[in-house]
């Protein structure tokens, strides 16, 4: 839907209505405020999707989302890998992160030359 122009808030609506707030707990219904004290690691889509999701719709820009799925106690690579690419699809890219510069600081040569296969 990102890469397809849909705003926000029409990516909000089809979430809630594939998760609706009343069969799931972590629905994107709920701010991350009223998830972050309650929220347990779960690793079902159902637990994942919806909570994930919410993490991008409160965000203003990509490091913005990150910083949300770190504020949760989470399965942060699975939160990430969800609503990582509609991010990035929504935003444009990364901003001003320097993603490239990230990976060849922090991945041995072995893993840079996978990545760049």
């Amino acid at each position: 839907m990102a890469k397809h122009g849909k705003s926000k808030q029409e990516i909000y609506d089809y979430v809630l209505e594939q998760y609706p707030k009343g069969d799931y707990e972590y629905s994107i219904a709920y701010s991350l405020d009223e998830i972050r004290p309650r929220y347990k690691w779960n690793e079902s889509c159902q637990g994942s999707v919806p909570a994930a999701m919410r993490c991008f719709y409160e965000s203003t820009d990509y490091e913005s989302f990150i910083r949300n799925v770190f504020s949760l106690e989470c399965d942060s690579d699975t939160f990430g890998a969800i609503a990582g690419g509609v991010a990035e699809e929504f935003y444009g890219g990364f901003g001003n992160v320097d993603a490239e510069g990230l990976l060849k600081k922090y991945l041995t040569p072995e893993l840079w030359e996978i990545l760049n296969m």
